[in-house]
């Protein structure tokens, strides 16, 4: 009878085990041929923010990829100079070239969403383009940047119940960010210069 309770233990820890390793993989292995964690850290480090962040924001893209069926989720946060653009940081199927790209406010959806500050959702027209949405992403400070996801396929649509699912993941890798460096004196600590 122990054997089973024993047996019962490691076939639960093997699949926690491969969820782990899925959704880490998923994080890293659908960014697109250009992104790499060179790329990354340094787009997360223009907003201010840390490795351990983008390991919260690379689950964010990867989690809303997946759950969304979406063909490329874009993670941008706020520029670390105060200027109101953006950064962009991490996704999952993001084109050559986009990684770290600067994002002015209102220029396309991730900058409309950072000028807006809220859920957006952008209907498709009929055989031109998908559906796509932008959440924010809140903090301790706010919103701090946004999360977009873009359908897979033209002309599918994102609905309210897409946009509360997003928004709940969204959140949730907001709380998880630290503070910037230099607010509170914490991102000294935070990036080792202390």
């Amino acid at each position: 009878m122990e054997w089973l309770l024993v047996l019962g233990v490691c076939v639960v820890l093997g699949a926690v085990t491969l969820s782990v390793a899925a959704v880490m993989t998923a994080a890293t292995g659908d960014r697109g041929p250009a992104a790499g964690d060179d790329g990354e850290r340094a787009a997360t480090w223009e907003a201010g923010y840390t490795d351990h962040d983008l390991y919260a924001l690379a689950a964010l893209a990867a989690s809303a990829r997946s759950g969304l069926d979406a063909g490329q989720v874009e993670v941008v946060l706020e520029h670390a100079s105060g200027t109101g653009d953006g950064v962009v940081v991490t996704g999952c199927r993001l084109p050559a070239g986009r990684l770290g790209h600067r994002v002015a406010p209102g220029d396309g959806l991730a900058g409309r969403g950072l000028l807006a500050r809220r859920t957006l959702l952008a209907e498709p027209r009929p055989g031109e383009r998908a559906g796509e949405m932008a959440v924010p992403i809140r903090s301790r400070d706010g919103v701090v940047g946004v999360v977009t996801a873009t359908a897979a396929e033209p002309g599918r649509r994102f609905s309210p119940r897409h946009a509360a699912w997003l928004e709940a993941l969204a959140a949730d890798a907001g709380e998880r960010l630290g503070p910037r460096a230099g607010e509170d004196g914490a991102g000294e600590d935070r990036l080792g210069t202390a």
